[in-house]
């Protein structure tokens, strides 16, 4: 049987994104795969009204060591609340 995960309130379902191994230039990276991320994708938003400004596929910056991490249909996710919100990343195009 499929779940399904839906946040409440102010707090956003994030689907952790996987760290850099290379840089764009073919650098290698030296790091701990056990390091937690702080960066991830929006999946879902709660019906919160802070939150109505994040929308699916947005990637955040958030607290490291604050949101709760779950585990569903063998996925890992986690979920943040507003506070834990440090930034959005957004493609700039250089003309």
């Amino acid at each position: 049987m499929k779940q399904e995960i839906i946040p409440i309130g102010n707090r956003i379902l994030v689907k952790p994104k996987e760290k850099e191994e290379k840089t764009k230039s073919g650098i290698i990276l030296a790091g701990d795969k056990e390091e937690k991320q702080d960066q991830g994708i929006v999946i879902s938003v709660g019906d919160g009204r802070e939150v109505q400004k994040f929308k699916r596929d947005d990637i955040l910056i958030f607290q490291r060591y604050g949101p709760a991490e779950i585990k569903v249909n063998k996925e890992k996710y986690i979920i943040i609340h507003i506070d834990e919100v440090f930034a959005i990343i957004k493609e700039v195009k250089c003309l």
